[in-house]
């Protein structure tokens, strides 16, 4: 291959070739963001459950020593019943009497702590009902989309390895002094990998000017030049390769 025309048809081609690489790269590098996204999203419900877990077990802890505290107010009461029945003395039995109203008083405020308690623990209960069916829910599209997009990122690398093979055999068909140029445009990232040089004889993509007699030679001696300051392939705008 000697014309420049024909190097620079297949320049464009390799230009095509990896600009759909690109886009494929692109997508696999979006595809597990877009995943990593409802993770995180499932990590902070489940971490919520845990937190609420933990919060009805000391909520329960909390009732059952209420609930212990009951227990011993009410021998405490009933022994105290049974002390005034046994008194003869008025002082005492005045006493004792207003130790049973102490004691009942304070049983009467435990168990509507616990009355509270209760109503609260199984509020609590209810709403981690309903976290564990959301977080179900998130899992199973966690799933589900996980499955798909190991799917598509396993039908990417293949449209990827297909790719590069095209690329390669685009590559082995350009002349070798400039195939290493190309394969380090395409590296860095560098599209489109050729820019026009006629007008005014300066470079399409960066704008730098160039001596004519750069752009005469090497229209003359049949070789692509690349612009040193973007290092994309310069193609002269003549009537053949318009």
């Amino acid at each position: 291959m000697n014309s420049i025309v024909e190097t620079a048809k297949m320049v464009s081609v390799l230009e095509n070739l990896s600009l759909k690489q690109k886009v494929l790269s692109r997508s696999s590098e979006l595809l597990p963001s877009k995943l990593g996204e409802l993770e995180h999203i499932v990590g902070e419900e489940r971490d919520d459950v845990s937190s609420l877990v933990e919060s009805i077990r000391a909520q329960e802890d909390s009732c059952n020593k209420v609930q212990t505290d009951i227990e011993s107010l009410e021998v405490r009461q009933k022994e105290a019943g049974e002390r005034l029945t046994s008194i003869t003395n008025q002082r005492e039995y005045q006493a004792a009497l207003k130790e049973v109203e102490v004691i009942e008083g304070q049983l009467a405020q435990r168990k509507g702590q616990l009355t509270e308690d209760h109503e609260r623990l199984e509020a609590m209960k209810t709403f981690l009902g309903t976290l564990n069916t959301r977080l179900e829910g998130h899992e199973k599209d966690f799933g589900e989309r996980a499955s798909k997009v190991e799917t598509t990122l396993s039908s990417l690398q293949g449209d990827s390895d297909t790719l590069q093979k095209e690329i390669d055999d685009v590559l082995s068909k350009v002349p070798n002094e400039i195939q290493r140029s190309l394969n380090q445009l395409i590296v860095r990232d560098i599209l489109p990998l050729t820019a026009s040089a006629l007008s005014n004889n300066v470079c399409s993509a960066c704008r730098m000017s160039f001596p004519a007699q750069l752009i005469m030679t090497a229209v003359k001696e049949n070789q692509l030049v690349q612009c040193p300051n973007c290092f994309r392939f310069l193609v002269p705008e003549t009537t053949e390769n318009k």
